[in-house]
């Protein structure tokens, strides 16, 4: 329960550094300031970008609990727990790599989607 809270923290302490890096920086005019503009295509990779972090912060959660477990199993010659924990840190590897690819890919499928949206339409 700590760790969901401390990653939660540590996402906003640095939060200026990880916008910067996920999203290019917008060069507007002064007038340009005063009128903002929120389109599909933004609403899209700020739901894709939330949907990858939630799942990377369970995702962390769920591969340390089953790490724990592993190096606890470890110790014992055999276990009947084996396969249960070695298909949780690949499900959680998996959901890792899924949060990721959602938080700093979040650009390029709002722009897959609309491209499949569009499709036929031209």
């Amino acid at each position: 329960m700590a760790f969901p809270v401390m990653i939660g923290v540590l996402i906003w302490i640095f939060s200026e550094k990880l916008v910067s890096f996920m999203v290019e920086p917008v060069k507007e005019k002064k007038e340009d300031m005063m009128s903002p503009t929120f389109d599909l295509d933004s609403a899209q990779i700020i739901v894709l970008t939330t949907a990858g972090l939630i799942l990377l912060v369970n995702a962390i959660s769920s591969l340390i609990s089953a790490l724990t477990v592993y190096a606890v199993l470890s110790d014992l010659p055999t276990s009947s727990a084996w396969h249960e924990i070695i298909s949780q840190l690949v499900n959680s590897a998996i959901q890792i790599i899924l949060g990721l690819w959602l938080v700093f890919g979040g650009k390029g499928l709002v722009n897959i989607i609309k491209k499949i949206r569009t499709a036929g339409v031209k």
